[in-house]
């Protein structure tokens, strides 16, 4: 089943989403996250966004 989500960063939000990663403190799972949520914002999928491995 495909879920549908609406994810509407602000341009702040995806800007801290975006330098989360390469902040080098991250772990997987929130480097994980981040990307969902970036892809989210691009329109992708839950599902799409969440086939991402680490």
């Amino acid at each position: 089943m495909k879920k549908s989500s609406d994810v509407n960063l602000t341009d702040e939000d995806r800007k801290e989403l975006e330098r989360t990663p390469s902040k080098g403190t991250s772990l997987a799972r929130i480097f994980k996250r981040v990307t969902a949520l970036l892809e989210l914002d691009k329109g992708q999928s839950y599902v799409a966004s969440n086939s991402f491995d680490c």
